[in-house]
């Protein structure tokens, strides 16, 4: 017998999780634009900073030991400077990592600075998708402005 497909096996566990985000960012009548890809982005405002808005990604994704997560992604957080990061900021994100409970710093695909919380897949409720907006947008708005006095210090590139 033929093993399946790898693109068979995808859509098989993501159609048997039966995971709509979309239809609960409605219910909680959070706008959203639809990106490619079932990449799902809206902008949410800082409790702090009126003035700051963060751009917030939300997708499903599948780890290495292929369990299946919905990442909930603010970024970027920071934009990676044009001559790297900083070795104090660097530093400064590991230990928050190492502190931070739920939520952790990343770099995303263009190597920004992004702050993400990460849902298992069979886990997954409206009620967990609020509690981590709940809880990813304090930590951005704590850490953005110390992160930020860190961005221009002494260069590290990787």
């Amino acid at each position: 017998m033929p093993e399946p497909k790898v693109w068979m096996l995808e859509w098989h566990r993501r159609w048997t999780l039966k995971i709509d985000i979309q239809a609960a960012l409605r219910a909680a009548e959070i706008e959203f634009v639809l990106l490619d890809n079932d990449v799902i982005a809206t902008n949410i405002e800082s409790e702090q900073n009126l003035d700051q808005v963060f751009q917030l990604i939300i997708y499903q994704w599948t780890a290495g030991n292929e369990q299946d997560y919905i990442r909930l992604m603010i970024t970027p957080f920071l934009e990676k400077p044009e001559n790297g990061y900083s070795v104090d900021l660097v530093y400064q994100v590991l230990m928050n990592n190492h502190q931070l409970p739920i939520a952790r710093f990343i770099f995303d695909q263009d190597e920004d600075l992004a702050i993400a919380i990460d849902i298992n897949a069979n886990e997954w409720t409206q009620e967990k998708l609020m509690a981590s907006l709940g809880i990813l947008l304090p930590y951005a708005d704590h850490y953005f402005s110390e992160l930020e006095s860190l961005w221009g210090n002494q260069i590290w590139s990787y």
